[in-house]
């Protein structure tokens, strides 16, 4: 795969993240992880003591239907936004998105046009060009557009099918492979209501073979954009019919999937609302244009460039055991001894082995993910992080969107950060490649300061985590008096019931059970290596600015030093 382009002289600039606390994080997080994934149910339950605080800036969001006021609608036009441009299925997570709005930095028009910044895991220079020209379009072509649209019947979802070929060609896969598996169940299952589920699935199936699908083109005219489109108008007939409300009642009944009969149904009800979610992701970009005319009139769209992942090798293989690493966890003897007889009552779970994979998987290479890169870019940039800085110049637009919900290293960094900045809820997963950006050598030492405090705190967290776990699968008779060790109550998933029905689909494809499982579709590279000969600044890049439009240039009131490779627009004037 292709690498996020990086001027040669990029690493000379850079401040390395201090290795061996890199490593601590890292080693706590693949333990934490193991436990997570290991097949002991907690002893009671991990989300009394963590659930997030309730912020609306980081509060769920009610359907696009639903969403009447301002703050949810701008939230939610916010994330949808980066919802269509994450368009790669998997490849760990490459192409999570996020956004987020701000004024222009120009007096002149700082109230008429607005700059949209966004961010991805891992596209290259080429890839981020391509992203901005799609979203470019869209916007002008919303702006354009004149009165009530159906946006299942519109050029402009088109579009979107048509950037989403590779994630919508994956969910085709899977809604033909779960009615395939489902056929000849409705008698069992639904009895005398079994006739209309069967032609309810009927008609998508007839809609899965539509024979122009396998007309491919460059273009938004292809029989694949028309037959999706087809597929979502059968799709959102079928959710809205008895049938649909048939299978989703049976699927929110299922006690567990391990049978494949009702797997199957799992499936299909989650292939359908991912499908849905792209024209319902219309609908609210839609309504976000009528009550922000301003957003589509004027605006321009600069994107941060990707972090380059960290590689190298800077551990022992004789450290990266569960021993090993809770005997770095704390600093007191007594407990370290406990901790030590605590994990290896564990080993049942072979969780050494489980460990240093964690550390050997060939996609084991740290990143920044989006909505940090965005962060920390407003942090170092311009006036910093303020209100006045984002559209309309209010808190309630403090807020960065992403395509995923935050993973629990994200949501920890935006907690620790204290800057207010709103955000998605999280899943909660835990995931071996992340990082935290890179500081300049010319930036001097509060931001190398900054970075190694936030270092210490997601580490004081995510130990925290390991050590509530391992506390939880311990039998009864094991334990002794822990009060030292355990005295602060951790926890390690939020009250998922608090989530909105768009964040429940992706921690329904995320989670099983008690346990935190990985997502197909994530970014979950799962390695970490940090003697980095190839890293580059994680978001930044040094050189010439390449200005591609006309108008307002946010990069002006950078430091000298700190200049961001950039693409802009400038639509309406």
């Amino acid at each position: 795969m292709a690498q996020p382009d990086h001027p040669e002289d990029t690493q000379a600039a850079l401040v390395p993240v201090p290795s061996r606390p890199n490593f601590l994080l890292l080693e706590a997080v693949a333990l934490t992880k193991v436990l997570l994934n290991s097949a002991t149910t907690p002893s009671h339950d991990l989300d009394s003591a963590d659930r997030e605080a309730s912020s609306p800036l980081t509060s769920p969001i009610p359907a696009t239907a639903e969403l009447e006021d301002p703050d949810e609608l701008f939230r939610a036009f916010v994330y949808k936004l980066a919802h269509v441009c994450d368009n790669i299925k998997g490849d760990h997570g490459m192409t999570i998105t996020s956004f987020t709005i701000l004024r222009s930095e120009r007096p002149e028009t700082r109230d008429t046009i607005a700059h949209y910044w966004f961010a991805s895991n891992r596209r290259t220079r080429p890839q981020l060009d391509e992203t901005r020209a799609y979203v470019v379009a869209l916007l002008r072509k919303v702006q354009l557009v004149k009165g009530t649209v159906n946006a299942y019947r519109s050029n402009i979802l088109r579009d979107i099918i048509h950037f989403n070929q590779d994630r919508l060609t994956w969910y085709l896969g899977e809604l033909k492979r779960c009615i395939e598996q489902c056929h000849n169940q409705e008698n069992n299952l639904f009895e005398s209501e079994s006739n209309l589920v069967r032609l309810g699935l009927g008609r998508i199936r007839e809609s899965i073979e539509f024979p122009k699908y396998s007309i491919v083109s460059e273009d938004n005219n292809s029989g694949f954009v028309y037959g999706y489109e087809r597929l979502m108008r059968r799709l959102t007939q079928l959710e809205n019919s008895k049938a649909g409300q048939l299978i989703a009642q049976h699927v929110r009944g299922l006690p567990q999937l391990d049978r494949p009969s009702d797997k199957c149904w799992h499936d299909f009800q989650h292939a359908m609302s991912r499908i849905l979610a792209y024209p319902k992701s219309l609908q609210c970009i839609l309504k976000a244009r009528d009550m922000w005319p301003a957003l589509f009139a004027n605006f321009q769209v600069f994107y941060v460039d990707s972090s380059r992942p960290l590689v190298g090798k800077t551990w022992r293989e004789k450290s990266l055991t569960a021993a090993g690493i809770v005997g770095r966890m704390t600093r007191r003897q007594s407990d370290i001894v406990r901790n030590r007889e605590y994990v290896e009552q564990l080993q049942l779970f072979d969780l050494d082995r489980r460990i240093e994979e964690e550390f050997t998987k060939s996609g084991f290479r740290p990143i920044v993910h989006s909505e940090v890169l965005l962060l920390n870019f407003l942090e170092f940039t311009g006036e910093g992080i303020s209100a006045d800085r984002f559209f309309e110049g209010g808190r309630a637009r403090m807020y960065i969107g992403t395509s995923k919900p935050l993973c629990r290293l994200c949501k920890y960094y935006f907690e620790e950060h204290s800057s207010s900045v709103g955000h998605r809820p999280t899943h909660n997963n835990l995931y071996m490649s992340w990082r935290l950006p890179d500081v300049l050598k010319s930036q001097g030492q509060p931001p190398k300061d900054a970075r190694e405090k936030m270092l210490e705190r997601m580490l004081k967290r995510v130990r925290a985590d390991g050590l509530k776990l391992i506390k939880d699968k311990i039998p009864a008779s094991v334990k002794q008096n822990d009060s030292n060790t355990f005295s602060a109550n951790f926890s390690l998933r939020d009250d998922f019931s608090t989530l909105a029905g768009d964040d429940i689909d992706d921690i329904i494809s995320m989670l099983g059970g008690a346990t935190l499982q990985d997502d197909a579709s994530g970014d979950d590279g799962d390695n970490y290596h940090y003697t980095s000969t190839e890293s580059g600044l994680g978001g930044y890049n040094f050189g010439e600015r390449k200005a591609v439009s006309q108008g307002a240039n946010p990069s002006s009131l950078l430091p000298r030093s700190f200049v961001l490779s950039q693409s802009s627009l400038t639509s309406g004037n």
